[in-house]
């Protein structure tokens, strides 16, 4: 029985793990059905892990219990605030996560428009089972406050109210055609036919309904004034959640009690004996029933609602990063330890291992449940995360819109320091992390200014002997020929398995960037490689095993683009995270590095696995590296080649400057007087969550260097 259901040890941990599962997921709905028990457990026996001498631990818990508590108060969900295309200011790291008025607009004038284009093709099937809706929606107001008797509520009266209203139906198109044996068969049929068109539109119709109220509640609570807001110590009573009574056909022993049982640091935070002490009491027979207290309006709730999602992802995102650690443990349930274990007989080292001094009771309680007394085994924190990953939780989404508070500043600031990482309330680390910022070596794509002019040179020539230049349409089009190797030590996602739906993912994205250009890239050709050699030793600079690699694995010619997934392992400052190839280099013109195989050979990009779209690669997991890579395949430099004076990087439109940009320094003139530096560029250094252009006259260059050294028109 335990194997088949979601266990927690109290309240505070479930609410918590369900608000963090919604949080990854966005909605409930986009968690794999087959995968849905398992994902919760997971985040269930995170959060019951044993941190709660941690100050951020209980801060974490406490900021997801409140949004969670809003969300019910105001009827909204997580998915719906997701989905409504909002201002960027809702970023938890903005210093008012509540969006600006004129954001509301849009979101409400376009769910209003979807609700009437399909209200009149679900109107006859909406005004036949509407006493359904009103009616299971008044049970379960009635209903017990456990969500189960809701739940179970809902389906009973529904269920009858259907076999009532679908025979009404039936009786009344039978008697129109003479109570006859046709008759009979049409009324049938046509009584199945409408509740199969219901059933088929149901679902769309009313997420958009849903939609459509979320935006009118958030446009009221944004546009109205300030003096509607709650005051702080009247939200009080709203950021918290009564947990459901006590199931009366489930009686736990002490036993089994006082193993849930946790300590906890916070006297606030809610525990089995808490819960129980804060139970409601029984209500004598033929006692008066006291009224629930009244809902506020939720226009009284929105702003504060926006601030406690913001603060919730501001304090997952640090948690995230630091759980992201080999070295971190995680306690895990038994059965998950043993369903999980990717070897029991011990073969090879496990992810899982019995906790030291850990229990296998299992203890059978009145009504049959098997409880679990201890939780039995350990799961790393590293493989959790990429876990969640590979079962599509949006973990690089979560780190974006967290990232920039300054909790996520310290939580960095810890892992910066070394592996030796334990969950402890870190302090302060402004230093460690602006260091580390400033030694990340993105690219390993390097020429120097003789090289460069060389090159230019080289180019004017070749354009004097073609006679011939690429049309300068940007919105033309050219399908570029890629061939994916994916390199990997280990079956695992950190040892650099990617899935194909990761691989086509990363195409996708940076088709979206390159969109701009008029430069299409289609993926033709995909390959797997088990070599721990290869994985882990190459290097742009000494070129024997990537040399290996490329010559075994390179296909196509010099208009093919190979793309290699390696984990750079063997270098000292293991922050690099790719290099490619110029086109130039095919004709051995500008290529100064130690190389001894064909050009063609060693022509493409090199890039480290974990930097694909919602990689694990801290501030550069959402491909923009592949991105910036495959620039300089087409012939682009960085913006700050050259410096403020020279050649630079030979195109007009990006104003010159002398160093990278790290971060998202907004404002960065390094050559002043000509413009701030180009830190939106995908050809510079800076965070992938602030990369999003290339300029036009990028595009040309690149447009116009394939055509001159690879033969591909643009």
């Amino acid at each position: 029985m335990i194997e088949l259901t979601v266990n927690a040890p109290n309240w505070e941990v479930l609410l918590a793990a369900r608000t963090a599962r919604d949080l990854l997921f966005e909605s409930w709905r986009n968690v794999p059905l087959d995968s849905f028990k398992d994902v919760y457990q997971t985040l269930v026996d995170v959060f019951s892990t044993p941190w709660d001498s941690d100050s951020e631990f209980v801060a974490l818990k406490r900021s997801l219990i409140t949004y969670y508590s809003l969300l019910k108060t105001t009827h909204l969900t997580n998915g719906e605030l997701a989905n409504l295309p909002l201002s960027q200011s809702r970023k938890a790291s903005s210093e008012s996560p509540v969006p600006s008025r004129l954001s509301t607009i849009l979101p409400l004038l376009r769910e209003s428009i979807a609700v009437l284009i399909r209200l009149p093709l679900f109107l006859v099937p909406l005004m036949i089972n509407l006493p359904i809706y009103w009616t299971t929606r008044w049970a379960g107001e009635k209903a017990s406050v456990d969500e189960e008797s809701i739940a179970q509520s809902k389906v009973v009266v529904g269920l009858v109210l259907f076999i009532a209203i679908h025979g009404f139906w039936f009786w009344i198109i039978w008697m129109c055609l003479a109570v006859t044996p046709i008759g009979a068969l049409i009324a049938g049929t046509s009584v199945w036919g409408l509740a199969t068109y219901h059933q088929k539109l149901i679902d769309d119709n009313y997420l958009r309904a849903k939609r459509l109220l979320s935006a009118y509640r958030v446009l009221v609570g944004v546009w109205g004034p300030q003096r509607w807001d709650l005051s702080l110590s009247a939200l009080t009573q709203y950021t918290t959640t009564q947990p459901p009574p006590e199931n009366p056909f489930l009686k736990l022993p002490e036993s089994v009690k006082n193993a849930l049982v946790r300590s906890s640091s916070s006297p606030t935070a809610p525990t089995l004996s808490s819960i129980d002490a804060a139970a409601p009491t029984p209500t004598p027979t033929g006692a008066p029933k006291v009224k629930r207290s009244q809902r506020p309006p939720s226009r009284k709730l929105i702003r504060h609602l926006f601030r406690a999602r913001a603060d919730a992802i501001r304090r997952l995102a640090a948690f995230i990063r630091k759980l992201d650690d080999p070295s971190v443990r995680v306690c895990a349930s038994g059965f998950m330890a043993r369903s999980f274990n990717p070897d029991p007989n011990g073969v090879r080292e496990s992810l899982f291992d019995k906790v030291p001094g850990g229990t296998n009771a299992i203890e059978t309680v009145q009504g049959g449940v098997e409880t679990e007394l201890n939780p039995t085994g350990w799961r790393s924190g590293k493989e959790v995360i990429t876990y969640l990953r590979l079962k599509g939780a949006k973990v690089g989404k979560v780190l974006r819109e967290g990232e920039g508070g300054e909790q996520a500043v310290q939580w960095d600031a810890v892992a910066a320091m070394g592996s030796e990482a334990e969950l402890s309330s870190p302090g302060s680390g402004d230093e460690q992390v602006r260091i580390k910022q400033e030694e990340v070596e993105k690219c390993a794509t390097e020429i120097s200014d003789e090289e460069v002019a060389r090159v230019e040179k080289e180019s004017a020539t070749r354009k004097q002997l073609l006679m011939k230049a690429p049309d300068e349409d940007p919105t033309a089009r050219s399908n570029v020929s890629v061939a994916w190797h994916v390199i990997y030590k280990n079956e695992t996602f950190e040892g650099g398995l990617l899935q194909d739906w990761m691989v086509n993912a990363s195409i996708g994205a940076m088709n979206d960037h390159y969109a701009q250009t008029g430069i299409h890239f289609q993926l033709d050709h995909v390959d797997y490689t088990l070599n721990e050699t290869w994985f882990i030793g190459a290097d742009p600079v000494y070129k024997a095993v990537q040399n290996d690699m490329k010559q075994a694995l390179r296909v196509g010619d010099s208009a093919t683009l190979n793309i290699y997934t390696v984990g750079f392992g063997t270098r000292t400052n293991n922050d690099l995270l790719g290099y490619s190839t110029f086109p130039w280099w095919l004709v051995n013109i500008g290529n100064t590095t130690a190389n001894t195989i064909n050009g063609t050979i060693d022509d493409g990009v090199v890039i480290v696995y974990s930097s694909i779209p919602d990689g694990t690669e801290p501030h550069y997991n959402e491909g923009k590296t592949l991105t910036h890579e495959v620039g300089h395949w087409l012939g682009l430099y960085h913006p700050f080649q050259g410096g403020c004076t020279g050649y630079g990087d030979g195109v007009m439109d990006t104003p010159p400057q002398v160093k990278a940009a790290y971060g998202c320094p907004i404002g960065q003139d390094s050559c002043y007087g000509d413009g701030v530096d180009n830190i939106h560029n995908f050809m510079d250094y800076s965070y992938d969550a602030c990369l999003f252009e290339f300029t036009a006259g990028q595009a040309q260059r690149a447009r116009e260097q394939t055509f001159l050294f690879r033969n591909l028109t643009i």
